[in-house]
């Protein structure tokens, strides 16, 4: 016969909102039980406890915290936050021609900001608002555009990189408040999350104090 025990870290680990909410501290461990006992009943075979249930969902939270939660703090007490408005976001076709900015000095290149990845299907470009008419992006290799963006630049140590799961976590807190991510990237021990300007100041609070939370623990 299958372990409530075993069955309810089965159902947790098979859903990823139920997963994250556990993980960043979110949930309530007696609501979660109720939300999950027919599953829980239905792969044991019999009629679980809510009780039983939401002692398992507290174990596997602890369990959780005790493997992930060390080196994510670590990764987020020892990184640095900026914020940048006026960012377009656009999506180009494959082979489109860039007249790619070129900063005459490292004073003026520490000033703007130009992010360009490379898929399979398309080219997303990240610039400033200044730049983008420099340019001269033909409309016709223009998938999509968006703008009136802000972008929230995580700089953190280069162990990240061997960290899983830290953007995930990142990803987390910001649904967790509602805020709606436009785009994220990362490249190397920098972290890109595209969100639009009118929420940009909430999603900072969000990082700044996951940050502030790292750095205290």
């Amino acid at each position: 016969m299958t372990s409530i025990s075993s069955t309810v870290e089965e159902i947790v680990k098979s859903d990823y909102r139920i997963l994250n909410a556990i993980k960043m501290g979110f949930a309530n461990n007696r609501s979660l039980a109720r939300l999950i006992q027919k599953d829980v009943n239905a792969k044991i075979g019999h009629n679980a406890s809510l009780e039983a249930i939401a002692v398992s969902i507290q174990r596997i939270s602890q369990k959780m915290k005790e493997n992930v939660e060390q080196p994510h703090n670590d990764i987020f007490s020892r990184s640095q936050l900026q914020l940048r408005d006026n960012i377009h976001l656009l999506y180009l076709k494959p082979g489109a021609v860039l007249n790619e900015p070129k900063p005459d000095t490292v004073i003026d290149a520490s000033r703007r900001f130009y992010v360009k990845i490379r898929g399979i299907g398309s080219t997303t470009v990240l610039i400033d608002e200044d730049e983008v008419e420099q340019m001269n992006i033909r409309k016709e290799d223009v998938i999509s555009r968006k703008t009136d963006l802000s972008a929230i630049i995580i700089t953190s140590p280069k162990d990240i990189v061997d960290t899983p799961g830290v953007i995930a976590h990142l990803m987390a807190a910001l649904g967790g408040s509602k805020i709606n991510v436009v785009e994220v990237t990362s490249s190397y021990d920098t972290t890109f999350l595209i969100v639009e300007r009118k929420e940009s100041l909430r999603a900072v609070e969000v990082v700044r104090s996951l940050i502030n939370r790292s750095r205290r623990k």
